[in-house]
């Protein structure tokens, strides 16, 4: 594995931990606000429910890549961990490709709907206005990260990170 690829990912990984915090961050200030405003002063924020509603979708978004390189993503390791090692490395391999596998195609369909999106001109319309494709940058971008993550776990290869910790 290249380093510069390694390290590459390990960058964008830790922008889009810090992104996400910034994101649960700025949620909990927003909504915080939004509690005081309402109940103290009679001044609610519009836009609080919307800030938590894409904030949330954007933090699960986010923080998948990292999830899946530290071995944190959803697996179901007790198959793994019940199996030989000389059994359980082909499956881990065999779940690496088809991970991937499935990944590029979503990341396929969610550029399909970005750009249908952006070519319809289709506007999300709630207390604020924006457009629809907005949502789905994010996903593609992250679904095609997934794609090299699980390629690069192919590769790599280390049955004990798929075994998880101790």
């Amino acid at each position: 594995m290249p380093r510069i690829v390694d390290a590459t990912l390990e960058a964008i990984n830790r922008w889009l931990v810090a992104a996400t915090a910034a994101l649960i961050l700025g949620m909990a200030v927003v909504i915080t606000t939004d509690v005081l405003g309402r109940n103290l002063f009679d001044r609610p924020v519009p836009w609080s429910a919307e800030l938590s509603e894409y904030g949330l979708y954007l933090s699960a978004v986010l923080i998948a890549p990292w999830l899946l390189r530290r071995g944190q993503h959803i697996s179901i390791g007790i198959i793994i961990d019940a199996l030989p090692v000389r059994a359980a490395g082909p499956i881990v391999k065999a779940g690496d490709i088809l991970c991937a596998a499935v990944s590029a195609i979503l990341a396929w369909y969610a550029l399909q709907a970005t750009l249908r999106s952006h070519s319809d001109g289709s506007l999300i319309i709630k207390n604020v206005i924006f457009p629809e494709w907005y949502v789905f940058v994010p996903l593609t971008a992250v679904f095609a990260l997934m794609t090299v993550e699980f390629l690069v776990q192919f590769v790599r290869g280390s049955l004990d990170d798929a075994r998880g910790p101790g």
